[in-house]
């Protein structure tokens, strides 16, 4: 198994987090952002041709007979929920729990396309951060938390974690509160328990899944990009610069004055004046101390 994206979480993190919880090894194949024309005909090549899309694209068997290729990242996100056992079920009644699962993905998506809107990096306005912090953020989670009451159980819908529960933590998690984590505001010092406080256990439940924890523990995890604030347009404190003290004021040193000497006759060659010379002083300016710039 293999899947083509960016190095970074994005469109492909649910993907990714549905195989490590199915405890399906898969490898990634990344491309720089954004890509060059020549990734794209490599894509294509790929694809078998497919003029309509963008990454993310999974694969199975390449290299093989049996190769297959997977376009769309919501196509490829339920291809791997078959792939690992990780569909929404509920006895006797598979119709409604089929209908639970496609409306809690679309849910997750229309929250992760709202996000996106308040990327400052894609050009997103301080208007458009504060909305997505104080109105897109909080809404969201609500109705999310809402559902989770409503089923009544530890899961969306569920007794055990299904691709329902990743969609969701995916898009609300890691494009919602690791990105306004950390930002100075009530908001940001526990997003969840200040909008959705059911959230938070349900949370826990599905990053301590053994397939999803042993892969955020892996150098595969590790190596990605990963959203946080500086997406809303909030960097990393820098301490204020140091100045360098001011240099003692010196007063001017004035030559003393020449003894003057009784006209003497008869009239002794005339000497010139001689004036003590001043010691030249050179101004001492402290080395201002190198700050190192912290980076993000």
């Amino acid at each position: 198994v293999k899947v083509y994206y960016y190095k970074t979480t994005g469109r492909a993190n649910q993907i990714r987090l549905t195989l490590a919880a199915g405890n399906i090894e898969f490898t990634d194949d990344f491309a720089e952002f954004p890509p060059s024309g020549a990734q794209k005909a490599a894509w294509m090549e790929i694809s078998g041709g497919n003029l309509t899309f963008n990454c993310p694209m999974m694969t199975l068997d390449e290299n093989t007979d049996r190769k297959k290729v997977y376009l769309q990242s919501s196509a490829i996100l339920r291809k791997a929920a078959r792939m690992g056992k990780l569909v929404l079920e509920i006895k006797d009644d598979e119709d409604q729990a089929k209908y639970l699962e496609d409306k809690l993905i679309a849910d997750a998506e229309d929250f992760r396309s709202a996000a996106y809107k308040s990327f400052v990096p894609f050009g997103a306005t301080k208007e458009a951060v504060d909305e997505f912090i104080n109105e897109v953020f909080p809404k969201h989670a609500k109705n999310f938390e809402r559902q989770l009451v409503e089923g009544g159980k530890n899961y969306f819908y569920s007794d055990k974690l299904t691709v329902a529960d990743i969609a969701v933590y995916d898009a609300i998690v890691f494009m919602g509160s690791a990105r306004i984590s950390g930002i100075p505001s009530k908001i940001g010092a526990d997003p969840f328990g200040f909008v959705a406080p059911a959230l938070k256990p349900w949370v826990e439940r599905v990053q301590s899944t053994p397939g999803i924890k042993k892969y955020f523990e892996s150098e595969q995890y590790g190596q990605l990009k990963k959203f946080d604030k500086a997406t809303l347009g909030y960097g990393e404190e820098k301490p204020a610069e140091e100045t360098p003290p001011a240099e003692e004021e010196k007063p001017a040193e004035t030559p003393p004055a020449e003894e003057e000497k009784p006209a003497e006759t008869p009239a002794e060659e005339e000497k010139p004046a001689e004036t003590p010379a001043t010691e030249e002083k050179t101004a001492e300016t402290p080395a201002e101390e190198e700050k190192a710039e912290t980076t993000e």
